[in-house]
């Protein structure tokens, strides 16, 4: 899942993607201070596994926080938070879910694999 924005090469982006069996997310608040303010995380393990699984993904209060299969046993949930300047995501254009008609124009996804859905 891919957002992109009409705002250049400094504009906001999500990106939501399984690498290696990993979530991979990764988020860009745009440029601030002469500093590009982009954070990658990388969340469970062995998500290509066939099961269905959740993630939730919110900004609140200059601080995203991303959640993997939150309703799960305590054992199989993960969570983590990146802190920011940043009081909201300026995402106004484009949204891919499960694949994209040109990967080369999208900032920070990583694979370009076929992805199979339910």
């Amino acid at each position: 899942f891919q957002s992109t924005n009409s705002g250049g090469d400094w504009a906001d982006y999500i990106t939501l993607e399984i690498v290696g069996g990993r979530l991979r997310f990764a988020v860009r608040y745009g440029y601030r201070e002469n500093k590009n303010d982009a954070h990658v995380r990388f969340l469970g393990k062995d998500l290509d596994d066939g099961k269905a699984h959740t993630v939730d993904v919110g900004h609140k209060n200059k601080a995203t926080t991303i959640k993997l299969d939150d309703k799960t046993p305590e054992s199989e949930r993960e969570e983590t938070k990146i802190n920011t300047y940043f009081r909201r995501l300026d995402i106004d254009r484009s949204i891919y879910v499960g694949g994209a008609p040109n990967f080369k124009g999208l900032l920070s996804v990583q694979s370009n694999a076929n992805f199979m859905g339910c």
